[in-house]
């Protein structure tokens, strides 16, 4: 998913670029300013959204091993239990069985 992000947020920069190359000869240097500053205001606010989104994705993929990790210990305890109860059942039966004989 960061991936994704990270490849629309290059597209952004991309399409960003042409659109202020556009604008620079039609506006007075004031423009060209304070368009320039927004500019770098709004790349270091996406930075920062990128680089949040980047650590919540790793956050949510270590989440997912762990929680997978998890699991499979469980999965291994219930063959376990399983396998202790059907040797349990077998002397039940077989005890009961030889019992009743």
């Amino acid at each position: 998913m960061s991936a994704v992000v990270e490849i629309w947020m290059g597209e952004l920069a991309k399409l960003r670029e042409k659109v202020t190359a556009k604008k620079k000869p039609f506006s007075s240097s004031r423009a060209q300013k304070e368009t320039h500053f927004a500019q770098q205001e709004n790349e270091q606010v996406e930075e920062k959204k990128a680089k949040e989104t980047r650590q919540q994705v790793q956050e949510e993929t270590s989440m997912s091993e762990t929680t997978t990790a998890l699991f499979t210990a469980l999965q291994k305890n219930i063959a376990s239990l399983h396998a202790t109860y059907t040797y349990v059942k077998t002397l039940y039966y077989t005890s009961v069985s030889k019992f009743l004989c």
